[in-house]
């Protein structure tokens, strides 16, 4: 089965976290270690993404939200320091996209969502920004 960096990233920019953890799952037997030990820590820090549902108050939902950006911060240490060597360059391209969701960094958002074919990666952008760029953003504030 062929799949790539690029398309578990765009799993994890749209919110399809199922999909996302199970290409996770499939490349535990990938040979480079240093891949293998990472493609470990994802899974975790995407199941631990806060939901605002899940909170009564909006402050409790900020406050998890703030907690998982430190875990996000964390993993981003641990990608960093992998070693050039053993198969990281052909994943290189697509754990950064990865981190770069996660983190809510807007370029790399922009760019994946202008990426989508059929000139429709507005719609996409505006779908995500709420989740990986600025989640205090509401409904009133699209209009």
């Amino acid at each position: 089965m062929f799949f790539s960096a690029q398309a578990i990233g765009r799993c994890i920019l749209r919110g399809l976290s199922a999909g996302a953890l199970h290409f996770f799952a499939l490349l535990a037997s990938h040979p480079s270690p240093e891949l293998r030990s990472i493609i470990a820590l994802i899974p975790r820090v995407l199941n631990a993404q806060p939901r605002s549902t899940s909170f009564s108050t909006e402050n409790e939902f900020f406050v998890a939200h703030r907690r998982w950006l430190q875990e996000v911060r964390q993993l981003r240490v641990e990608v960093d320091m992998l070693d050039d060597g053993d198969g990281r360059g052909e994943w290189r391209e697509g754990l950064e996209d990865m981190m770069g969701v996660l983190e809510g960094k807007q370029d790399v958002i922009v760019r994946m969502c202008s990426d989508e074919e059929g000139g429709h990666g507005w719609r996409e952008a505006v779908g995500v920004w709420g989740i990986w760029v600025n989640v205090e953003l509401r409904r009133d504030d699209l209009t």
